[in-house]
C-alpha cells in the first residue's frame, strides 16, 4: 500500500529535520522537502479516500462505505497545516521544531482514518 510507505517516509523525515537544525542550507531544503511530502500524504490520502473499496468491490467509494469522515478531515488538514509550517519554517517565518511535531500529529491523524477504513 503506498499510503503505508507515504506515511513512513514522513516520519524519518519528521525525525531528520531536528538533527539538521544546525546546518542552515541544508535544513531549508529538508524542510521543503518535508512541506511537498506531506502535501504529497494529503492529496494519497484524499485519493485513497474516493477510491473504490477493495473489500465490497461495489463501485462505493470508502468514504461512502466506511464513519471514518471526521478523522478523515482532520487528517487532512493536519498534513495540509504541517506542510504550511514546513513551509513556513523553510522561509525563517516559524520555528523549526515545529515541523517534526506537526508532521508526527499528521501521521497519526492519517493512520487513525487508515485504521477506520480497514475490514
Amino acid at each position: 500500500m503506498p499510503i503505508v510507505a507515504l506515511l513512513m517516509l514522513v516520519l524519518m523525515m519528521a525525525a531528520v529535520t531536528p538533527l539538521l537544525a544546525r546546518r542552515p542550507g541544508l535544513l531549508t531544503g529538508v524542510l521543503v522537502a518535508d512541506g511537498v511530502v506531506l502535501l504529497s500524504l494529503a492529496v494519497v490520502l484524499t485519493a485513497y479516500v474516493v477510491a473504490e473499496d477493495d473489500y465490497r468491490h461495489d463501485g462505493r467509494s470508502r468514504w461512502t462505505v466506511y464513519d471514518a469522515h471526521a478523522v478523515t478531515v482532520a487528517a487532512v488538514a493536519a498534513a495540509v497545516v504541517a506542510a504550511v509550517v514546513a513551509l513556513f519554517a523553510a522561509r525563517r517565518r516559524g520555528p523549526t521544531w515545529a515541523t517534526p511535531v506537526a508532521a508526527f500529529l499528521a501521521v497519526c491523524l492519517a493512520w487513525a482514518a487508515l485504521v477506520q477504513m480497514t475490514n
